[in-house]
């Protein structure tokens, strides 16, 4: 249920959003609802202060595109987009767009709300991470932020706290890999850390000649492997079961130079990379 004293919001500009954000002692942003909608049980659901609408901002609808980009509103849904661009998106990244949830859900989740919602691990990051894709935040009491990937979280709220910034845009660049890889480890019964991966490479030859690699672990820990990116240039593939060994050694010996990262994930981690690269 709505708590007894709450109010709602609906900004027709950016600008009302902000001074509505930083006015309100407790705030609930709502673009597509669909987390919102997910925590339902009965009645039971209570949203305190105030509730905070999008859909009246049309800026947070505006779309545009060229030969190199798309560039979408954040308050566009998923299944716009899938609409609108499906025939220019890269292939993982539009397999991803239609595995995200089922279509009713597609229609009303919107892009900004996927790549905000922190309890969400969400499919979607890793693949827009290797794409170099860019999101614009507002915040509400400073100027547009274009953050990388590996700081996002700090930008990320949840109905828990006070939401401080805003995805106002996401630009996709229009890029198509001859060779590209998504997959997940730990899911499915919750019995290690989830990580999920994507990959995109182009062989000159039969050898790499370029790679991106990115990995999501739990709660938006993003891994971007640049060494292991450098050392893979030049790779013959596939990879001979002399050099394989050696390959792996390598690989791991990098990933235990990233902080943070368990035992479990780096071995994780170094599988999933290995059966990208044999399977091109």
């Amino acid at each position: 249920m709505i708590k007894k004293g709450t109010r709602f919001f609906t900004p027709d500009t950016i600008n009302d959003l902000k001074k509505t954000a930083l006015n309100e002692e407790v705030v609930t942003i709502l673009a597509g609802g669909t987390s919102l909608f997910r925590e339902i049980n009965g009645e039971n659901l209570v949203i305190p202060g105030a509730i905070i609408v999008l859909e009246n901002i049309v800026e947070l609808y505006k779309e545009s595109r060229t030969e190199r980009y798309f560039e979408f509103g954040s308050m566009l849904t998923i299944n716009q987009i899938i609409e609108r661009s499906k025939n220019n998106l890269p292939s993982t990244l539009l397999n991803c767009f239609l595995s995200l949830a089922p279509d009713p859900v597609r229609n009303q989740a919107t892009i900004g709300g996927t790549i905000a919602n922190k309890k969400i691990v969400s499919d979607l990051t890793s693949i827009l991470v290797i794409l170099n894709t860019k999101i614009e935040i507002i915040s509400f009491s400073e100027k547009k932020i274009k953050p990388r990937w590996e700081s996002i979280s700090q930008y990320l709220t949840t109905r828990d706290s006070k939401p401080l910034h805003l995805i106002t845009r996401v630009r996709i660049p229009l890029v198509h890999s001859t060779y590209s890889h998504y997959s997940k480890s730990g899911y499915k019964y919750n019995l290690f850390s989830e990580i999920s991966f994507a990959a995109n490479a182009e062989l000159e030859k039969s050898n790499i000649s370029s790679i991106s690699l990115a990995f999501v672990i739990e709660n938006r820990k993003i891994v971007r492997p640049k060494e292991i990116e450098a050392e893979l240039i030049g790779t013959h593939i596939p990879v001979s079961y002399k050099f394989r060994d050696t390959l792996l050694h390598s690989i791991i010996t990098k990933l235990k130079n990233i902080p943070n990262l368990t035992n479990s994930e780096i071995f994780r981690m170094s599988q999933m990379i290995l059966y990208f690269l044999d399977n091109f």
